[in-house]
């Protein structure tokens, strides 16, 4: 739902001449983030709302009842897109897993960008990753590190975007990018290679 909202507010209207480019942003909050939000207060708004910000991986792996993987390789100028609360995104998706006994039934999702600003027209890449199987768009087999996975370019946006799935035999991943200089098929499989908890 959260994820509706940033590309609603990404998408607003243009109404400068056709001789002017834009650049559509949703611009970082100056919210200060959610130090200040304690680990008791973050449940309390996740088993209501279903969705928090939390500000750091350690807290995000908390809620979860799991490690909370993040990219060991992050490209040159990209930073965490700070959304009110922090920048991980730990939501309630679907149905429980049930592993070894032990219902998980959070996701992560996390946001990197040149600008530390989410929008659809500068390169970013986003990562999302649960104990749930994630599904994505269907593509062709790709190797993602020592993990199989799947990859589909998604041309028929504007600009076009790569879509990654896969496994790492404890975690599912789901991980878009857009295909804006920096950022190409490549860079992208090898940021997804570096997920580690």
């Amino acid at each position: 739902m959260v994820l509706v909202i940033i590309l609603a507010l990404s998408t607003g209207c243009n109404s400068t001449s056709s001789n002017t480019t834009t650049t559509e942003t949703t611009p970082a909050p100056t919210t200060p983030p959610a130090t200040s939000l304690s680990l008791e207060q973050a449940r309390e708004q996740l088993t209501k709302t279903g969705a928090v910000f939390v500000a750091n991986v350690n807290m995000a792996s908390e809620l979860t009842d799991y490690p909370v993987a993040t990219p060991s390789f992050i490209p040159d100028g990209f930073i965490p897109v700070e959304l009110p609360g922090g920048a991980f995104n730990v939501f309630k998706l679907g149905d429980p897993a049930h592993i070894e006994g032990v219902e998980y039934p959070y996701s992560v999702n996390e946001i990197y960008s040149q600008t530390g600003e989410y929008s659809t027209k500068v390169p970013y890449f986003q990562i999302s990753q649960s104990r749930n199987r994630i599904g994505g768009p269907k593509g062709e087999p790709v190797q993602i590190g020592k993990h199989e996975g799947e990859k589909a370019i998604m041309s028929y946006l504007d600009p076009p975007r790569l879509a990654l799935t896969w496994n790492d035999g404890v975690m599912y991943y789901s991980m878009e990018g857009i295909l804006l200089n920096p950022l190409d098929e490549e860079t992208l499989i090898r940021i997804a290679a570096s997920m580690e908890y």
